[in-house]
């Protein structure tokens, strides 16, 4: 979904969501008499297009409230679906649930339909984004959904339409609801028929498959696997001499800090940092299968080039030097230290600390909402608290702790 903290809504949009509130929170006879209120009013104030209309999926009894479909592939697809209840509580369905349900089942239906044959397909490459629009009694709610390894679907956004005319925030949020609801519409229509042949990725991995350098020279890649369930991906670079990198996305990012640490020899490389909509993509330098993460050196037998001893203390040797040019990491567990296997040339650095998602400037760089609990950290180390000197040394100190 775009951008909706930041997208500027037009005249119309603010208009359209007026217009909504005004008959949205009136009382209607029946169900059918809001479903035809509400799509009237969307398609009249140029958030939706004509031809928005109740379906049934594909050969099935059940349908839904109005909906918008596009051919792929041959196959025809939704990319909007809205329920409406007439108040809320009416009825035994349950309507996010409901418009998802009505989603996944046509993307069965089309992953039942076209033949595998032991082949990556063309429909791999497609992960069914859909928007989501959930009306009932003086509420919207309005979700995005898209199908990778797994289906995922998110609320990004809940407006009341019964708030007072002086309640701003909610007001400014509904009209920016309404531009990016108008945009991702309009967007989805026309990429859909092409959306395979758009990318080079199968569905599971990220649609973004470049990045632009410092020197604004753009690098193509393609996603190879992704680590550990995270939104982490090694790729593979497309230029005239291919090599791997890591790629991950995060909410927070502080390019300082990581350059920082490399010139000192404590991370990888950074290649580059790009904001897409409200993430940063971070590209970074890929360490060779000849790194152990200090967790694995204390749960297996050790074929690194220094004891976990030696490790621990180069570790805290070089933070005390990153802390001293102004940076903090907030983050020095074992799972973040990699150490150098006896096979690696000894020119390589012998360690290295990833993750630097959390770090930043010393007295700003604060720790995110959502701090693991469970890995032991030192007091003070919670959410929304400043990221100290201590607390990374106190999390090194703990490095070869077998807990």
């Amino acid at each position: 979904m775009h951008n909706k903290s930041s997208l500027v809504p037009t005249a119309r949009d603010t208009q359209c969501f007026e217009t909504l509130r005004a008959a949205a929170c009136g009382n209607f006879e029946d169900e059918a008499g809001r479903q035809i209120a509400f799509t009237e009013v969307l398609i009249e104030g140029g958030i939706l297009p004509e031809g928005v209309r109740p379906g049934f999926v594909i050969s099935t009894d059940y349908h839904d409230d109005g909906d918008l479909r596009a051919m792929c592939l041959g196959h025809e697809v939704f990319y909007y679906i809205q329920v409406i209840k007439n108040e809320v509580c009416a009825t035994k369905s349950e309507p996010y649930f409901e418009t998802i349900c009505c989603w996944l089942e046509q993307i069965r239906y089309i992953m039942n339909k076209d033949d595998r044959a032991g082949k990556v397909r063309d429909l791999d490459k497609v992960n069914f984004p859909v928007v989501l629009v959930m009306h009932f009694g003086p509420f919207l709610v309005v979700a995005a959904a898209v199908y990778g390894s797994e289906p995922s679907a998110e609320v990004v956004g809940c407006i009341p339409l019964h708030v007072h005319d002086t309640n701003l925030a909610e007001l400014e949020a509904g009209d920016r609801l309404f531009a990016a609801l108008r945009v991702a519409v309009d967007s989805l229509r026309e990429r859909y028929p092409d959306i395979a042949n758009s990318r080079r990725s199968l569905a599971n991995f990220p649609f973004r498959e470049f990045d632009i350098d410092d020197h604004g020279v753009r690098h193509e890649f393609t996603y190879l696997t992704a680590i550990d369930k995270k939104r982490v991906f090694r790729v593979e670079t497309l230029d005239t001499e291919t090599s791997r990198l890591i790629v991950n996305f995060s909410r927070r990012y502080s390019k300082a800090a990581p350059r920082a640490a490399h010139a000192l020899g404590l991370a990888p490389a950074l290649h580059a940092v790009n904001k897409v909509n409200d993430w940063y993509m971070i590209v970074m330098e890929d360490m060779p299968a000849s790194y152990t993460t200090m967790w694995d050196l204390k749960r297996e037998s050790s074929s690194a080039a220094m004891s976990l001893e030696d490790a621990r203390d180069t570790i805290k040797t070089k933070l005390a030097e990153l802390h001293r040019r102004g940076f903090v990491h907030g983050d020095v567990g074992d799972i973040n230290v990699l150490v150098r296997d006896k096979s690696t040339a000894a020119i390589a650095r012998d360690v290295l600390l990833v993750d630097w998602d959390w770090a930043g400037v010393k007295a700003e760089a604060r720790y995110p909402r959502d701090v693991n609990q469970e890995i032991a950290r030192p007091k003070g180390a919670t959410s929304g608290e400043l990221i100290t000197e201590e607390h990374d040394m106190w999390m090194a100190g703990r490095l070869i702790q077998r807990v």
